[in-house]
């Protein structure tokens, strides 16, 4: 019997490229058998975080929610970056050959964040305008 689709993508590349019911499903399905998730943010806790979390353990309760705050901006951006060249960074202060995180490979060279639109109305749809 051939299995095709979402069952066959183990791959960060393969779950990118699934469509959206398909990928939200299959992740959905991985994270009620793993039962948490760890987020590593600058976010202020009580202003972000906490809300951020409260909104998520609500609408998915079998995900619990780990979070760790890093007190350094640059810090992430020198984990960060070395991953992906088509990020621009606003501080010279970065290290060569990557960080923590990109020699990892916690960072899939194609998956890069858009933070400026997708992140305005994650806020305005979380928070209101």
């Amino acid at each position: 019997m051939a299995v095709s689709g979402p069952a066959l993508a183990t791959t960060a590349e393969e779950i990118a490229q699934l469509n959206k019911p398909d990928r939200q499903k299959l992740l959905k399905e991985g994270a009620k058998k793993e039962g948490k998730v760890v987020w590593y943010t600058p976010l202020i806790v009580n202003q972000a975080v906490r809300p951020l979390k409260e909104v998520f353990e609500k609408k998915y309760p079998f995900i619990k929610v780990d979070f760790h705050r890093a007190n350094s901006r640059g810090f992430q951006q020198a984990d960060y970056l070395p991953a992906h060249p088509k990020v621009k960074a606003k501080t010279p202060k970065l290290k060569p050959g990557g960080g923590r995180f990109a020699k990892a490979n916690y960072f899939h060279p194609e998956v890069v964040l858009e933070q400026s639109a997708k992140w305005v109305a994650l806020q305005d749809k979380i928070f209101g305008k």
